[in-house]
């Protein structure tokens, strides 16, 4: 496939037919399914979950019924070849909306609802680049996107397929439906953190068997394990990790929503041990959150012995989380030798390196300023020493390589390099970027080895395991979700306050502790007198800017005075350097900081309680003034800031509201009214003024 086209390259392939094994033709996703549909028909494919109560389930013969249906009605809108938005709640409808993308010969492309600016400008970012013949959904979906949304996308309103409202008609016959072959594209992986200029990395069918054979070689998965799910399906992990890898052997999969996790982690360990998971995982930060969980709540009888595969990835793994979470959930069953660190990125489909089943994870503690230099070395006598985890042995068929940046010879053992990969499973490159395609994945060695795909991460091979310890370029891991900083930086200027100093930005991540993000600005002094004396406010300013426009809530804003910024002579932005100056410096280069109360607030939670105490008193005789109040209290509670200032036609994210917040509000709201909401309530009413009213509607008589 030429990827600078709008269009793959015609595959040749035999007459459609949904039997690869009677025809050689090589494996797919598609083509499994349809297997598993003849052969294993009536087993439990997949099953959505509300805390441990089943709302639906499909097996694998309705799976591909269903998939094929909706492929005969996207198939009378647009042709093969053409992309298609997949834009969901998580729902059983991704599952099937994808496989029908793939019997229909389309390019599945899944985006994240648009919610907020940030996502809203990143799904208009994905649109523009990828351009889209029509778009899968459901009808609440659609009907909770903002109408500058679906006008970004610029299709007819017939293109916008909500598949719960379909006509229920037999599928179309099997000769109808389209066997796609290896080099034949599967998915648009856009990858995450860029908003104005994302990148849709191309994964083919080919790729996708590939990636699961990596997989099954590392879990040692089969037809009989079990996974509970939480993971978004827009991201590498979630989406082929975790819809497609037991879809792949034929097991069964529970699905989550990633709210019911953010509001609740001991939901997953519930799920996991009420539905029998073998299989189930999410980045680093999911399992510190559940060790936090446990240490304030109980966590209830679990029964984690038979959770063999912990995967953990797409965050740097920390030794004391595995620590933790294995001593707090050990007398339930839980053992650490089933922890599995992994490494992968979406241009590799996903899985790059990880560990041996049943063996417990490798650790190596090194010398600190060592590593600094470009050395794992021991540390010198009885001094500490920076424990890191294994993220396992290499997976692709191609293997890994660990390269100086800049000389491109192989480093040897020990010294840190670029991590290259090489195999069936690496994607073909990024859609429409030409340059950028050749850059990243047609990387040769100096001795002439490649192509492989520079990852921009930074590591070192220990005997056979390969060490992930940081980044070539800077980046923001939250969460398990990339932020560039360029990104965020060049959208501040004189037009966010007028003290701040347009392109002198710095967004620093720390990971020497635990893991923070610090916005530093450059002030001008003329944009500082008209302030006064206090400079909080200009600190409050880009803290919202970044959480509106962006989704990061930063944990430190520090306004320095001009010139501070350290840069390379070819003027590129030298951001741990300049963080590591000021953290010595003993001059007055730092001239405030400020770190939002919001979250210290919010996590202490006593105001949040006051006002969920007082709603439960007036149940189950609401009236509006009892609402009103609530909401409004709640949220001042949360902001730490008057009740009285809030703007009710004001946006979450402009007001200051995170995901993790959106979710602790339905906990409380459910808590103080003993009802059951849905995880997407204050997505679907995007400010206090509809959610107001949709809850007088719900709970007023």
């Amino acid at each position: 496939m030429d990827v600078a086209s709008n269009r793959p390259t015609a595959t040749e392939r035999p007459p459609p037919h949904l039997h690869p094994s009677s025809t050689g033709f090589a494996r797919s996703i598609a083509s499994v399914v349809a297997g598993h549909a003849e052969r294993i028909g009536d087993r439990d494919a997949f099953t959505a979950i509300r805390g441990l109560v089943p709302i639906e389930r499909l097996t694998y013969r309705e799976l591909f019924e269903r998939s094929a249906t909706i492929a005969g009605h996207l198939l009378r809108q647009v042709r093969p070849g053409d992309r298609v938005g997949l834009v969901f709640q998580p729902s059983l409808d991704t599952v099937t909306s994808l496989l029908a993308c793939f019997y229909a010969g389309t390019i599945a492309v899944p985006i994240v609802p648009p919610a907020g600016r940030a996502l809203t400008q990143r799904f208009a970012g994905i649109a523009a680049d990828c351009r889209p013949a029509a778009v899968l959904t459901s009808t609440p979906t659609l009907a909770a996107i903002d109408r500058s949304a679906t006008e970004a996308v610029g299709l007819p309103a017939e293109a916008w397929i909500s598949v719960d409202r379909l006509p229920a008609v037999p599928p179309p016959p099997r000769d109808a439906l389209t066997l796609p072959g290896s080099d034949d594209v599967a998915i648009l992986q856009y990858t995450s953190g860029s908003t104005g200029d994302p990148r849709g990395v191309v994964i083919t069918h080919g790729n996708l068997a590939a990636v699961q054979d990596c997989i099954q070689a590392g879990f040692g998965s089969s037809d009989q394990d079990r996974m509970v799910t939480w993971l978004p399906y827009e991201h590498d992990m979630g989406l082929v990790g975790g819809l497609l890898h037991l879809l792949w052997e034929g097991g069964a999969c529970f699905l989550m929503s990633p709210a019911a996790f953010m509001r609740n982690p001991l939901s997953w360990l519930a799920a996991v041990s009420h539905f029998g998971a073998t299989i189930s995982g999410g980045p680093n930060f999911a399992y510190r959150r559940c060790v936090e969980a446990a240490a304030s709540r109980p966590v209830g009888a679990l029964r984690l012995d038979r959770w063999r595969i912990a995967f953990n990835g797409a965050e740097p793994v920390e030794a004391a989380t595995l620590a933790a979470f294995a001593d707090t959930f050990g007398a339930l069953g839980f053992s650490a030798r089933s922890f599995y660190p992994c490494y992968g990125l979406a241009e590799a489909t996903l899985l790059v390196s990880g560990g041996d089943a049943d063996s417990p994870p490798v650790t190596l503690s090194v010398d600190a300023a060592g590593l600094q230099a470009g050395h794992a070395i021991k540390p010198a006598g009885a001094a500490a020493g920076r424990v890191l985890v294994s993220s396992g042995i290499p997976r692709t068929s191609g293997g890994v390589s660990v390269v100086d940046a800049e000389t491109f010879d192989v480093c040897s053992e020990g010294e840190v390099g670029e991590i290259w990969v090489a195999g069936s499973s690496v994607a073909t490159g990024y859609w429409n970027r030409p340059a950028e395609t050749a850059g990243t994945f047609g990387a040769l060695r100096r001795d002439g080895a490649g192509p492989f795909l520079r990852t921009g991460d930074l590591g070192f091979m220990s005997g056979k395991e390969l060490f992930v310890v940081g980044r070539l370029k800077d980046i923001v891991i939250v969460n398990g979700r990339n932020f560039h900083p360029h990104d965020i930086e060049r959208g501040i200027d004189r037009r966010t306050h007028p003290a701040v100093r347009a392109g002198r930005t710095a967004l620093v991540a720390l990971d020497d502790g635990p893991p923070s993000n610090i916005l530093v600005q450059e002030v001008d002094r003329s944009g500082l007198d008209a302030t006064g004396p206090d400079l909080t406010p200009i600190a409050q300013t880009l803290w919202r800017a970044v959480l509106r426009d962006h989704g990061l809530s930063v944990d430190r804003v520090v306004l320095v005075r001009g010139g501070t910024l350290l840069w390379t002579t070819s003027g590129k932005l030298r951001r741990s350097a300049t963080w590591q100056a000021l953290a010595t410096a003993a001059d007055d280069s730092i001239i405030h900081v400020w770190a939002p109360s919001v979250r210290s607030r919010f996590q202490d939670g006593g105001d949040r309680a006051r006002a969920t105490e007082t709603l439960r008193e007036r149940a189950p005789d609401f009236v509006s003034a009892d609402i009103r109040a609530f909401v409004g209290d709640w949220v001042a509670a949360a902001m730490d800031v008057p009740a009285e200032s809030l703007d009710t036609e004001t946006g979450w994210m402009d007001l200051g509201l995170d995901s993790e917040m959106a979710v602790a509000f339905v906990l409380d709201l459910e808590s103080a009214t003993g009802m059951v909401f849905s995880d997407t309530l204050l997505f679907d009413h995007p400010n206090i003024e509809t959610l107001l009213r949709h809850l007088e509607e719900q709970l007023c008589r």
